[in-house]
């Protein structure tokens, strides 16, 4: 007669515990995901020795705010070339300027990720 106690019980808990696992996967997931533009610093580190890129690594986190925010500005000149490459009629000169906007971003970029490798090396050189 209550045969069906047990049972039902069992999936129950089964249930209970895939949903844990997909939960806690799911948190792991977002706690040790990529933060933004730090997956541009991994690839960029890969050549390097790992005590250089951990000091590399630790130079970008010191200045995180300010990477974070010329990644951004990247990434929104890139989508102001996409608009005026499509742009219904073309405009040129709009084109040209959003080039050297994207230009003058991926240079600002260039020179914090050069500063950022400077100062871990000279870090690394004093005794």
């Amino acid at each position: 007669m209550r045969r069906w106690i047990i049972p039902s019980l069992a999936v129950a808990l089964f249930l209970s515990l895939i949903g844990n696992f997909v939960g806690l996967g799911y948190a792991l997931g977002q706690w040790r995901a990529e933060r933004p533009g730090m997956a541009l610093v991994q690839a960029a580190l890969g050549d390097y020795p790992p005590e250089l890129r951990r000091a590399i690594r630790a130079e970008f986190a010191a200045g995180r705010g300010d990477f974070v925010a010329d990644v951004a500005a990247l990434r929104q000149a890139r989508r102001v070339m996409t608009a005026a490459l499509q742009a219904e009629p073309f405009d040129g000169a709009a084109l040209r300027d959003a080039q050297q906007t994207v230009a003058a971003q991926a240079a600002t970029l260039q020179q914090r990720v050069h500063a950022a490798m400077l100062a871990a090396a000279e870090k690394r050189a004093q005794p």
